[in-house]
């Protein structure tokens, strides 16, 4: 439930941007320069999934999960005006400080019921995406900085989900060779996570994370933790996926038609855990295409540019690794990273601001 209500605080999230907005478009002072050349790769990929309904095995399956997961389309559109209209270092600094409110709720569960924590929830979409944003404000404000990466470091690891503690390893490393290293927010860290290191409760939960890597039981202080037997399940549905990927093309199976099929052949219904074989198998060649586009558009317009949107092409290898065992094409943080790549591609507001009142100042000047 916890987790379910995290994942929810962007929708609200989205609905507060979208108020704000509003008070801009009444003042006249909205800026929606770029906003449909923006839209096409999305709209585009939204509308390769709608096409799949002539050809799904189940249309109104693919019908209905288009339509639900078609909200992204919103997620994208405020973040890329959110982040168009309010001054640059004001979202880096967002972004960079999101995860210092996740230490506290975690320490919470861990206290009260450690295995609600797996550990944090859905969360875990959202934290290894911070990582490049706080090391990029290591040096402005090492203390925050130190407290935020710590924050997602000891998240991630106490949470026993494998895959968020790889894509923080990654945007850890990626950030370390991208931007320049600042050795006293990363020793604020160090030393920050060495004290939270001995509280019993997270100990306990780091090493039931070592234990999911290893597939071997751990024996310590006269704890005993057991590996987890082999996931059959998770198995037979990456099998599943890789053989629907060849045998499907070039149309594809239609838009989350693997809950119908298994449920079918299987008797249980259940999601491909691959956002790869679901653009793949699901979506058929004209989604794939759709996909290649939109994300390397987004990397074309990230790489290129200064140490913020380097930080969102960093953020994105992570979401693109949590990819191989997620369902990162119905996480809100995929489309808002590419809401952001494509507003940081375009003059910050502030940097109009300062050139507009540079321009007041030389015509007053011209003017005396």
């Amino acid at each position: 439930m916890v987790g379910s209500l995290a994942f929810r605080l962007w929708y609200f999230a989205c609905a507060w941007s979208a108020l704000n907005l509003l008070f801009f478009y009444l003042g006249s002072k909205l800026r929606t320069d770029g906003v449909v050349k923006s839209f096409v790769p999305v709209c585009l990929y939204f509308a390769a999934l709608l096409l799949g309904c002539l050809w799904a095995r189940y249309p109104a399956t693919t019908l209905e999960w288009v339509t639900i997961d078609g909200i992204e389309l919103f997620v994208f559109g405020i973040t890329y005006l959110t982040a168009l209209n309010v001054p640059r270092a004001r979202m880096v600094d967002g972004l960079a400080f999101l995860s210092l409110p996740a230490i506290a709720a975690t320490l919470f569960l861990a206290e009260v019921d450690p295995e609600a924590s797996r550990s944090g929830g859905l969360a875990l979409a959202v934290l290894p995406s911070l990582v490049p944003f706080a090391w990029l404000r290591l040096r402005q404000r090492p203390l925050l900085s130190g407290l935020a990466l710590l924050t997602i470091v000891v998240v991630t690891i106490t949470s026993r989900s494998r895959t968020p503690i790889l894509a923080t390893a990654l945007n850890l490393v990626l950030s370390a060779a991208v931007f320049r290293v600042t050795w006293r927010g990363v020793g604020v860290a160090v030393i920050a996570g060495l004290g939270i290191s001995s509280y019993e409760p997270l100990r306990r939960l780091a090493l039931g994370s070592w234990v999911r890597f290893t597939y071997q039981d751990i024996r310590e202080e006269g704890l005993l933790i057991h590996a987890e037997n082999p996931d059959v399940l998770r198995e037979r549905i990456n099998h599943d996926g890789f053989h629907l990927m060849a045998e499907s093309q070039p149309y594809g199976i239609g838009y989350m038609n693997y809950l119908r099929w298994s449920e079918d052949v299987y008797g249980y219904g259940s999601n491909l855990h691959n956002s790869y074989q679901t653009w793949v198998a699901e979506g058929g060649t004209l989604c794939t295409v759709a996909v290649l586009w939109m994300l390397g558009r987004h990397y074309w317009l990230t790489v290129r540019l200064g140490p913020e949107s380097k930080a969102l092409a960093i953020a994105m290898s992570g979401l693109l690794l949590m990819a191989w065992f997620h369902q990162v094409h119905q996480m809100p943080m995929l489309f808002a990273m590419l809401g952001l790549g494509c507003a940081f591609a375009r003059p910050s507001s502030d940097s109009l601001e300062a050139l507009k009142q540079s321009g007041d100042g030389a015509s007053t000047a011209a003017g005396v």
